[in-house]
């Protein structure tokens, strides 16, 4: 342990020690101490190829030919020497060049400027015709370029703004900062090179210290922009020199640096959520767009993206581009808030709290030289701002007159059943009321959807963002004929519930006829992308065969799921005003059940209203016990066995089956859900077109049975929020209102209201629809 006298000594000694390492290190000396000793910088980032070397070979980039025959200055640089006979000619596809004497030959003219030193050409300027020979591939009124070799006397030629590297050192102290400049003035550089040729650049330098602006900087790189008109090679001299504690500066080390320039490429434009493809250069959204105050979660605003690139990118690096865009409502050229005049690398804007009108944005791109495009990419929409000052649109998807849709006669009686209903409920809500002044309520008639006025726009966007909610009623068996307006109507009634918007749909055929989901009589998955998948929350669908004798009416009515629902069943008065009803002789008495109703399963988001109520569940329409039908003999029989399939299914037990057309009961061997197998001693093999006589029975509760048959569904988006507690940042989802949906696969015309289950169906939704607020927290 060292003891108090000797902790001071060795105190006294580091100080010591430390004062004279600070004082070497800052090249303050006295005595024997020698003085300062100046820095050093070096660039270091010049290719291997061009430092230190008298002469070098390289490629210059492509000048562009407007047209034929037109002259081009190829070079015009000091310091260099073109290759006569190195150009190459090429279109778009500058690995596809044209032969020269076979496509082209380049005609110079007499114009040369050559400077000899030491036998070596160091100037070289032309101006040179491009001429397409008979037969070529070149042609006319078309846009070329030429390529060429030259020889360059230590320089490098960039077409980018590069990034140029230096180091710099200090013997006795350490590098403080280091000062560099970019000198483009022509005068300038010609005398420093006349002094340079002497060994006097650098009092060349000193004495021309005003015309030179330095710049400070502790890095040892800079970006430097090398100004070039468009289509002019501009000639760089970049100096840097180290700077020392004491303010001592180096000797300056310089290079010799060349630019060649093109503009960029026009940029293109396009809405944020349509594919690349989509990108233009004067683009039209032909689609209305909404606007809000602000961006929702289900609301992305009004989003556009924008690119471009520059003929001038290598390979290897692509030129940093700047964009700058202009938002103007028009007419009156009105510039709006979402512009923005400053440069930056920004390529996409995404705006909201725009009124309603037309407008144009436009985007232009520059490149690191600041050379500016030729043209703008513009982009052109019509903005719809959402009043939903009204209160209900009620559309007509009701086709009228084909078979198995309603009569000429009763054309019009779903769409007055509506009037009815709601003239009925008005002024009788809970929350919000509504007038019957055909403005307030308002009826659109959808019903010939194959017009092409209609199958181009279904629903105005102007129309349906002045109501808070949308009813639609598709009553027919007909689908939806044209898939244009399947589409666009699903496309604008997305874009209404985005913002805010409540839609109900209901009515028969609503799978297969209205949204035109694949494979009638099937089991469908219903895609999660889809209106019906996103929207309603759909994740299958079964949609209902058409009429045939094998599918007969099923649906009697509908079971309430939720408390306050009446049950409802089949108005036989209303089903007898669909036409065409003697094709199915197997119709039930009294014609008490609907033809064409479909069933889905939903997310558990959604919440079932009403479960499919099948006539199987009323053994006094469909008796299990089936006595003497006349089932069908498969093909393949032999002298002595058959298989026999029954129209009803699935089979749970045979009594007999007895051949009427050949007078013999078959022997049962055995049976499954869906055959009979039976055999017989003696006579022919039994035919598909004997008449039998089978005494079965089968379970009678079809598929239908309890599937849901309405649903409805709150969109409430999650958002999230992060609080500060005690200092701790934590992070706090909650939820808001976004837009509400109902699904009613069978339609409210066809059900009795002699008790008034109709309107109190109507009532509740219309109250669920206008609830001010989340009706729960999901």
């Amino acid at each position: 342990m060292l003891t108090k006298q000797m902790q001071i000594t060795a105190g006294i000694g580091i100080t010591l020690l430390t004062v004279l390492v600070l004082l070497q290190g800052c090249g303050e000396i006295s005595g024997e101490f020698i003085g300062n000793q100046a820095p050093t910088v070096e660039i270091v980032n010049v290719p291997q190829n061009a430092a230190d070397s008298t002469l070098t070979q390289q490629n210059a980039m492509p000048f562009q030919v407007a047209q034929l025959g037109r002259p081009v200055a190829i070079l015009s640089m000091q310091g260099t020497a073109m290759q006569p006979g190195s150009e190459k000619v090429y279109g778009s596809d500058p690995n596809a060049p044209f032969i020269a004497g076979v496509d082209y030959y380049m005609a110079y003219d007499s114009s040369w400027v050559d400077t000899l030193q030491s036998g070596q050409f160091i100037t070289r300027s032309a101006q040179g015709a491009l001429v397409a020979l008979p037969g070529g591939s070149i042609l006319p009124n078309t846009t070329y370029f030429i390529d060429f070799r030259f020889n360059i006397i230590n320089f490098y030629v960039f077409s980018y703004a590069p990034t140029l590297h230096w180091v710099g050192y200090d013997a006795d102290g350490f590098v403080d900062h280091y000062l560099y400049a970019d000198v483009t003035d022509t005068a300038f550089i010609s005398g420093f090179k006349d002094a340079e040729e002497t060994g006097g650049q650098f009092g060349y330098l000193l004495s021309h210290q005003s015309q030179i602006t330095w710049y400070d900087t502790t890095a040892m790189q800079a970006r430097v922009y090398l100004l070039t008109l468009a289509g002019d090679t501009t000639e760089h001299l970049f100096f840097v020199k180290s700077v020392d504690n004491l303010g001592v500066e180096s000797s300056v080390d310089y290079k010799t640096f060349y630019r060649s320039n093109n503009p960029p490429n026009n940029p293109l434009i396009k809405p944020q959520s349509s594919p690349d493809a989509a990108y233009g250069l004067h683009v039209y959204v032909i689609d209305t767009l909404f606007c809000l105050d602000e961006i929702t979660p289900n609301w992305g605003g009004i989003a556009f993206n924008w690119r471009s690139d520059d003929p001038d990118d290598k390979s290897l690096y692509q030129i940093p581009l700047q964009y700058t865009h202009y938002l103007i409502k028009t007419p009156g050229d009105t510039l709006w808030a979402w512009s923005d005049s400053v440069w930056s690398d920004v390529k996409t804007v995404q705006m909201s709290g725009l009124e309603t009108g037309s407008y144009v944005l436009s985007a232009w791109c520059r490149d690191d030289a600041f050379t500016l495009c030729d043209e703008a990419a513009t982009i052109s929409f019509n903005v719809v701002r959402p009043s939903f000052q009204h209160h209900i649109l009620v559309v007509d998807e009701t086709f009228n007159g084909g078979t198995y849709e309603f009569t000429a006669a009763n054309s019009d009686c779903v769409n007055v059943f509506w009037q009815n209903l709601l003239t009925g409920l008005q002024g009788q809500l809970d929350y919000d009321n509504y007038v019957m002044d055909g403005v307030d309520v308002k009826f659109k008639d959808n019903s010939n959807y194959n017009a092409p006025d209609l199958a181009a726009s279904p629903i105005p966007y102007s129309l349906i963002s002045q109501y808070k909610l949308v009813i639609f009623y598709h009553d027919s068996h007909t689908m939806s004929g044209d898939i244009n307006y399947v589409n666009h109507r699903n496309q604008v009634l997305a874009d209404y519930l985005d913002v805010g918007g409540r839609v109900w749909y209901e009515g028969r055929n609503v799978l297969y006829g209205a949204f035109r989901v694949a494979g009638a009589g099937n089991i469908n998955v219903i895609s999660s992308s889809s209106f019906l998948g996103e929207y309603m929350q759909l994740i299958t669908g079964y949609a209902a065969k058409y009429p045939n004798t094998a599918s007969p009416p099923d649906f009697m009515g509908g079971i309430p799921t939720v408390e306050g629902l009446p049950a409802v069943s089949v108005d036989s008065n209303h089903v007898n005003l669909i036409g065409n009803l003697l094709y199915l002789p197997n119709f039930y008495p009294n014609r008490q059940a609907l033809l064409e109703v479909d069933w889905f399963t939903r997310s558990n988001d959604a919440v079932t209203l009403y479960t499919y109520n099948s006539t199987t569940t009323d053994t006094s329409l469909t008796p299990p016990t089936i006595l003497n039908e006349n089932s069908e003999v498969v093909s393949g029989s032999t002298p002595v066995h058959c298989t026999v399939q029954p129209l009803k299914q699935p089979v749970m037990a045979v009594y007999r089956v007895y051949n009427a057309s050949k007078g013999v009961t078959g022997e049962i061997e055995s049976y499954n859900p869906y055959t009979i197998q039976v055999s017989y001693p003696y006579g022919q093999p039994w035919e598909s077109s004997d008449t039998l006589e089978v005494d079965y029975r089968y379970d009678p509760i079809s598929q239908n049975q309890l599937k849901p048959v309405a649903m409805r569904y709150e969109n409430q988006p999650r958002v999230l929020q992060i609080i500060i507690f005690n200092g701790i940042q934590v992070p706090v989802y909650t939820t808001s209102l976004g837009y509400r949906t109902a699904m009613f696969t069978f339609p409210l015309f066809f059900l009795k209201n002699d008790n008034g289950q109709v309107q109190q169906i109507t009532k509740d939704m219309l109250n669920w629809f206008f609830y001010p607020g989340q009706h729960y927290v999901l």
